[in-house]
């Protein structure tokens, strides 16, 4: 019986965590905060206005910003981005607040987005509490 009730939490575990890939990589909103590109619904916005620091490549944004662009693009019913203008799409392009104020005075939500980000694409590989603790660093 032990291990029917363990196999069972394995499995609603591992669902549970692709479903936490796909609700980050195709950026349901989960909050509204004011960011350096005005204001940010999803932790890969939080976690990606790096970019404007030339910490992350081009390439990479594209990657991780394109999936959820579509998604909008399909819910509100607007034209798909293409995948050259995707970074002026999101406002990535002219960023003017510093990025040390930025950081310092939101140290929770921007640290809580990265280990959202990072705890999803953890989750692929092998299911775990990363993505939690950056939930709860956001809350």
């Amino acid at each position: 019986m032990a291990s029917t009730s363990k196999k069972f939490a394995r499995d609603v575990y591992f669902v549970a965590s692709r479903l936490y890939f796909l609700l980050i990589l195709f950026q349901v909103p989960l909050f509204r905060f004011p960011c350096r590109i005005g204001t940010c619904t999803t932790p890969i916005e939080v976690s990606l206005s790096l970019y404007a620091n030339g910490g992350v490549p081009g390439g990479l944004v594209k990657t991780m910003l394109y999936p959820g662009a579509i998604a909008k693009a399909i819910y509100y019913n607007n034209a798909i981005p293409s995948y050259g203008k995707l970074l002026e799409a999101y406002k990535f392009t002219n960023m003017k607040e510093s990025i040390a104020t930025h950081y310092l005075q939101n140290l929770e939500v921007t640290v809580g987005s990265y280990l959202s980000v990072a705890g999803a694409l953890l989750g692929l590989l092998k299911s775990g509490r990363f993505g939690l603790i950056g939930i709860l660093l956001i809350t």
